[in-house]
């Protein structure tokens, strides 16, 4: 059995606003975006493989989209985080 999975250089995901219904609407074939934004999407078009890959969601978002740049820390900053990370860890064991 083949999969319908779209081959991975030809894979898109897209995210679209439309500001007459002020609605996301989402688009993918990529299964692993997929399965991170499936519970927010109320499904227009899905194909769900048999062994449970959703190769194709397309659909209206449901919840909000947030955009943002990745956060560039200093290395001061670096290694406070480490630091509650650590005592986070030892505190949960």
């Amino acid at each position: 059995m083949t999969l319908a999975v779209t081959p991975r250089h030809e894979q898109e995901s897209i995210i679209s606003y439309d500001p007459v219904t002020k609605q996301w609407h989402y688009y993918s074939d990529v299964p692993a975006h997929n399965r991170k934004w499936q519970h927010v999407i109320d499904p227009e078009r899905i194909t769900v493989e048999d062994n449970g890959t959703i190769s194709l969601l397309e659909g209206t978002v449901t919840g909000s989209v947030s955009i943002s740049k990745k956060r560039q820390m200093t290395e001061e900053q670096r290694q406070a985080a480490v630091e509650r990370l650590a005592a986070s860890r030892s505190n949960a064991a």
